[in-house]
């Protein structure tokens, strides 16, 4: 009778951290979900998740896409040449001082979604 009540411990620990779905499977701890369509980013490559409307700072290469006479202001912050961040500048210092295009920039703001809410710019 022990035997059988060891086995079921087991089981039972081994269910929380394995999957049975036509095999065995054995996953991690439960992750802190990614908030859809937010842009990510860490030294190494490897993605983190961003809290929204929490001030971070990032780093990467102004892009400028032109339509219509309108300029509308990205930021690459991994280096594929697309636009990972919709700038948004916040005051009419900022406004005054956009950077130009290709420039490496650090930028400090809120992050909602595609979109950064820029507070500060640092051009390198």
């Amino acid at each position: 009778m022990a035997n059988s009540h060891n086995t079921y411990r087991a089981i039972r620990h081994l269910s929380m951290f394995c999957l049975i779905a036509g095999g065995l499977l054995i996953t991690q701890p439960a992750q802190p979900a990614v908030v859809p369509g937010s842009a990510q980013q860490s030294d190494s490559g490897a993605q983190k998740a961003r809290i929204p409307n929490q001030m971070e700072t990032v780093t990467g290469t102004v892009l400028i896409q032109e339509e219509s006479g309108k300029q509308t202001y990205y930021l690459d912050i991994d280096g594929d040449g697309t636009g990972d961040y919709q700038l948004k500048f916040q005051s009419a210092d900022l406004i005054n001082d956009l950077p130009a295009a290709g420039s490496q920039v650090t930028v400090k703001g809120e992050i909602h979604g595609q979109t950064l809410d820029v507070h500060q710019v640092k051009k390198q």
